[in-house]
């Protein structure tokens, strides 16, 4: 009975009008069929995910300053980040290299002075981050099928996290 409780109060939040906890603030569009064949089977549903994405952050810090002939690494105006960096690339679609190119490498003399001091310094994080998804289940043999389907389908990272009566 627990279990239905906490299943229904997750899924009424997901048609909610507000956004949700994630930093996107909703459910990708590209993986909202898969968690709603998940969330249809009376076993398990969807506490978290994320279809992937592609993301470069800058993080403050001592690096060599490029000398007149270099291009300047060029941030936008970004969400911040704990420790002073920021975000300065996010996508959860494929990205056309050019438009990572023209935001990297964009020349000195379109850039505003603020733009010229959060480029000096610090280091480029890019990171790709796989499809993920957290499902609870209603007891321990359904978790063990369902991690069982996943691996079985190629998700090789997949596994099982039980916390008291949760399965994830």
């Amino acid at each position: 009975m627990e279990f239905e409780r906490r299943k229904a109060e997750t899924l009424a939040s997901l048609v909610a009008p507000w956004p949700d906890k994630s930093p996107k603030g909703s459910v990708d569009a590209a993986i909202a069929p898969l968690l709603d064949a998940i969330n249809l089977h009376s076993s398990f549903f969807t506490t978290s995910s994320c279809s992937g994405r592609i993301s470069i952050l800058r993080q403050p810090g001592e690096s060599p300053k490029p000398n007149h002939n270099e291009d300047k690494i060029c941030p936008r105006k970004s969400k911040k980040k704990a420790g002073g960096g920021g975000w300065i690339f996010v996508s959860h679609e494929p990205v056309d290299p050019e438009v990572v190119v023209d935001l990297l490498f964009k020349s000195p003399a379109t850039l505003s002075t603020v733009e010229m001091e959060e480029a000096e310094g610090g280091t480029l994080v890019f990171r790709f981050e796989p499809l993920i998804v957290a499902v609870e289940c209603k007891d321990v043999m359904a978790a063990q099928e369902l991690v069982a389907t996943a691996i079985a389908c190629g998700f090789r990272e997949s596994g099982e996290l039980n916390s008291l009566h949760l399965h994830f």
